[in-house]
């Protein structure tokens, strides 16, 4: 008995040693966060895990050109989801943080409504390739059309959870979808399936998925139906400036595609894959500080934020540098049919140290919508410009470029952006 007694309070002592170093480290309650994170990053961990297996069975089990027109459909599809209401999740962590529900409860009509300008366009383009019998991508694109914008309209309840700080809720949520979406994918995959089979099988299992969640949540926990006074029209703006990032984001792996077709594409996402996994973890960390920030007054949330982005920046340089070291023998153990794509992964991993999300989390939690604007056009802008001619002139390498470069200026002009606001409490 004596002996556990002591082994709790070693392991007790070392936690307290542990979290009282790093909030001298961050400028944070860490003992707060870390609660927190425990929920998050399990539910990360699992869709990282399963988003690993997918690409596994990916990458033994079908072709190169079959994945790379099916990673080119799905890129597609988000392009033109862009241009629909996608900028509600902010606005909705804002409100439900005090009290007001409405954006929540409103928010799957809301978001259908303001869908339907791209379900057009979508079904426009797909009946575009049927005419030209290309019935893959026509068949793909028509369906994805109407499923995409059901997906994003049943995907709101991860705001509401998070602004309502339900991260236990949140954590088993997010396993379920990752379980049952990925689980899915990697069933169909182990049968050699075509693009269109797997298309079919991404939608129906995400709407499927995502309305169960979401009628679970609404049951559960009844949101109500008070609005927010300072709602304003944040998430019309948040989705305009979604327009670009998701512009830019999705453009990449249609641009290779036109340019050098399906097999391009997939070795393009492999080569990102391990990196953007690693990504997928640190993006926790934004996403865990903007219920933090958006209480702070202003200039409490501008000094610890900024401090933060600089040690950040620091913490991320011997990541990178140890992926570099390992991705060799990742590749060769893990993915042997996609070794070229080594150095690719090694050179795109660098974006990894510019990762400029807590500058954004900042002006994002204290509603600065121009300098949002400001930061968002401005960086999507030069990436879109830069994936167009680099990627045409030099395929992988220009497109691996210009998102290096374009990542260094957002993560530049978000962190002056900071700098430059007001010092005055909200």
């Amino acid at each position: 008995m004596a002996t556990r007694v002591n082994s709790w309070y070693k392991q007790a002592y070392m936690f307290a040693a542990i979290t009282n170093r790093l909030d001298s480290f961050f400028h944070l309650d860490t003992k707060k966060l870390l609660g927190r994170a425990s929920y998050l990053l399990g539910s990360q961990a699992v869709s990282n895990l399963f988003s690993f297996a997918v690409a596994l069975a990916a990458a033994y089990f079908i072709s190169k050109e079959t994945y790379g027109t099916y990673r080119y459909i799905l890129s597609t599809l988000s392009f033109i989801g862009a241009f629909s209401l996608t900028g509600l999740g902010t606005p909705i962590i804002r409100s439900v943080a005090r009290g007001y529900d409405h954006l929540f409860a409103t928010s799957i009509l809301r978001s259908l409504l303001w869908s339907i300008p791209a379900i057009l366009v979508g079904a426009g383009i797909g009946v575009w390739y049927l005419v030209h019998q290309n019935t893959v991508l026509g068949f793909s694109i028509l369906l994805g059309a109407i499923a995409f914008p059901t997906i994003q309209a049943f995907l709101w309840y991860r705001s509401y959870l998070n602004g309502k700080k339900y991260f236990r809720a949140l954590m088993k949520t997010n396993i379920a979808y990752s379980v049952l979406t990925s689980g899915a994918i990697i069933v169909t995959l182990l049968m050699r399936p075509s693009a269109i089979t797997l298309v079919v099988v991404y939608c129906v299992a995400n709407v499927l998925t995502l309305v169960v969640l979401t009628t679970i949540i609404r049951k559960k926990f009844r949101p109500n139906n008070l609005q927010d006074p300072e709602a304003g029209k944040l998430e019309h703006h948040m989705s305009l400036m979604n327009v670009l990032d998701i512009g830019a984001t999705q453009l990449d792996k249609i641009i290779l595609f036109q340019v050098a077709g399906p097999i391009e594409v997939a070795r393009y996402t492999f080569a990102t894959l391990l990196p953007e996994q690693l990504r997928n973890v640190l993006k926790y960390i934004p996403q865990l500080s903007m219920p933090i920030f958006a209480s702070l007054p202003t200039d409490t949330a501008k000094s610890k934020g900024l401090f933060l982005v600089k040690k950040l920046f620091l913490v991320t340089i011997p990541i990178v540098i140890v992926y570099i070291l390992v991705a060799p023998l990742a590749y060769k153990l893990l993915f042997p049919n996609y070794t070229e794509v080594i150095m690719y992964s090694q050179v795109f991993a660098l974006m990894l140290i510019f990762d400029g999300g807590i500058s954004g989390t900042i002006l994002k939690a204290k509603n600065k919508v121009q300098s949002l604007y400001i930061v968002t056009v401005t960086s999507n802008i030069v990436r879109i410009i830069l994936l167009v001619v680099f990627g045409f002139l030099w395929g992988i390498w220009g497109v691996i470029g210009s998102r290096i470069i374009s990542r260094i200026i957002s993560f530049v002009v978000a962190y002056i952006a900071v700098r430059k606001i007001p010092v005055q409490a909200v």
